[in-house]
């Protein structure tokens, strides 16, 4: 028991110094530094030689600035250039690195290197430095990849630290178990939550809200709703209710979303950050269909400070309606404020205009962004001009604009590809016979990680006539399916 408590005021201790800079650049920190190494942006790219130069220019660097820098970092998933940043720390500078630094540190490295490099830093850690921090690091990187025996070995061990295990873990497993569809599991640990008395918090709340809402179970959001009303020390805000909106909209049940929402409305009053609130409000009202009360609820917004993402959430919102006239005089307002002109907002209005047939009002909308200081025209904005060019039929102009599209495009976006455009796109070249662009076009699918290698050989073979390929398997090899091919006879 004595261990216990040793460890859990040890780790606590830890975190507590390595968190005690995070206000630092609001009132004295060295900012010159985190500015030299932010621009650092390529992974082959290493902030070291900075950190190096910074020293040698004679200028001081405390160990609680560069925790501030790793955070920061990691905030913009900066992860292998924080993790350089760490390294340097301890290895150039020879700082003690406390227990905070170490799980940190584990963390990263299973971003960076993965879960098995992130396991052999764990095993070759001081055995004093494994407390109950540490095991939690870990314990996220397993849970991150879904790995559930792991987690539960990692977990039973931590239960040996009895009272250092916070609420957090049982979150973490928690959570862990309903997104693997462990529900027996999830049901033991709730019972175990209960039987040793840990205070449920807000995020075990919410757990609780969204697996309630995958299941479509109205009365268990219910039930869990009633639960947070009478706990009276669960400090219910504005989000529980709209959480609980999301999952009834989940379910189906759009009045009773609604009843949540005027109640989430109700407590944003108490909010300090009311505009990102009532953001967040419009777009559910806009799921719930309920127009009028987004118009309501964007004026609320436009009273306080409005930003990029407000424009952003309230003209995805409103072209759910096809109120176009609504949501131009919006982007009117965006023009005319002094705020970054984000590329992504006139997209939004570009890919209405594209998706509805208004081509020449999307050309004359991009012509418009070119001639002005803005962000330009990215991947996104191309691929939806070809989306508009090939609802009209216009293949010519609709592959040349995919191709500059696959030239923009980075690797890893998010942006999802629309598959039958690009299937057109690949039948036109084939009729055209021109070998040597579509041996471009297969080769841009290919560097940008939309089609594996065995993908690529299988276009080419189709371009030369030595594969027959109907819509469907020229699909599958864009899903990275390759069984589906029909070979010649």
């Amino acid at each position: 028991m004595k261990l216990c408590c040793l460890m859990s005021r040890t780790s606590s201790f830890s975190l507590r110094k390595v968190c005690s800079g995070l206000n630092w650049y609001s009132t004295q920190g060295n900012k010159g530094l985190y500015r030299r190494i932010f621009p650092v942006g390529k992974p082959g790219e290493s902030p070291q030689p900075i950190l190096d130069q910074w020293i040698q220019e004679g200028l001081p660097v405390t160990q609680n600035e560069l925790r501030v820098i790793i955070k920061q970092l990691r905030h913009f998933r900066h992860y292998q250039h924080a993790l350089q940043v760490s390294k340097w720390m301890s290895d150039k500078r020879y700082m003690d690195l406390l227990v905070g630094d170490v799980a940190i540190r584990l963390d990263l490295i299973a971003k960076v290197h993965g879960i098995e490099a992130a396991e052999y830093y764990f095993n070759n850690t001081p055995k004093q430095m494994r407390t109950v921090e540490v095991y939690g690091a870990l314990l996220n990187c397993y849970a991150h990849l879904k790995c559930v025996d792991k987690a539960d070995a990692i977990m039973h061990k931590m239960r040996e630290f009895g009272s250092a295990v916070s609420i957090v873990n049982y979150n973490v497993m928690l959570s862990l178990y309903y997104q693997t569809g462990n529900h027996k599991k999830a049901d033991a640990l709730i019972f175990e939550m209960e039987s040793k008395h840990i205070k449920f918090d807000k995020v075990t709340y919410r757990i609780l809200l969204n697996n309630s809402g995958a299941n479509s179970d109205v009365e268990e959001i219910e039930k869990v709703l009633t639960r947070i009303e009478s706990d009276t020390e669960s400090n219910i805000c504005w989000q529980t209710y709209a959480d609980a909106a999301n999952q009834f909209l989940r379910a189906g049940y759009a009045d009773k979303a609604l009843e949540s929402l005027r109640k989430s409305e109700k407590l944003i009053l108490l909010e300090k950050n009311k505009n990102k609130a009532f953001s967040y409000l419009l777009t559910l009202y806009a799921t719930a269909g309920n127009k009028e009360d987004v118009l309501r609820t964007w004026n609320e917004c436009e009273k306080l400070m409005v930003y990029n993402r407000d424009y952003i959430c309230i003209l995805s919102s409103i072209l759910k309606f096809d109120d176009i006239e609504a949501a131009e005089n919006i982007f009117k307002e965006w023009k005319a404020s002094d705020l970054n002109k984000d590329i992504r907002i006139p997209n939004l209005l570009i890919s209405f205009y594209c998706r509805n047939g208004l081509v020449e009002k999307a050309e004359a909308l991009i012509e418009n962004v070119n001639l002005e200081n803005w962000e330009k025209p990215n991947a996104a904005t191309l691929f939806w001009m070809s989306l508009g060019y090939f609802q009209r039929n216009q293949m010519q102009k609709a592959v040349e604009t995919m191709q500059y599209a696959l030239l923009k495009f980075k690797a890893g976006s998010n942006w999802k590809l629309n598959k039958e455009n690009t299937v057109t796109c690949l039948k036109y070249l084939k009729d055209e016979g021109d070998v040597d662009r579509s041996r471009e076009f297969v080769s841009l699918l290919k560097d940008k990680g939309i089609i594996s290698e065995e993908g690529s050989h299988q276009l080419l073979a189709y371009f030369s006539d030595k594969y027959a390929f109907d819509d469907e398997s020229l699909a599958n090899v864009l899903d990275g399916n390759e069984d589906c091919i029909k070979a010649l006879n």
